[in-house]
């Protein structure tokens, strides 16, 4: 349940830069929703 845990922790902060390793552009898909998709 890694990407659960870091969905929860380090949402504010992946926020500030983009999301999770994704394009800027490309921020919070559904990240409002628990739990996050894991990405691949």
């Amino acid at each position: 349940m890694q990407a659960f845990d870091l969905s929860i922790e380090h949402r504010n902060e992946q926020r500030s830069t983009g999301g999770y390793g994704l394009p800027a552009g490309f921020q919070e898909p559904a990240i409002e929703l628990e739990p996050v998709t894991p990405w691949p």
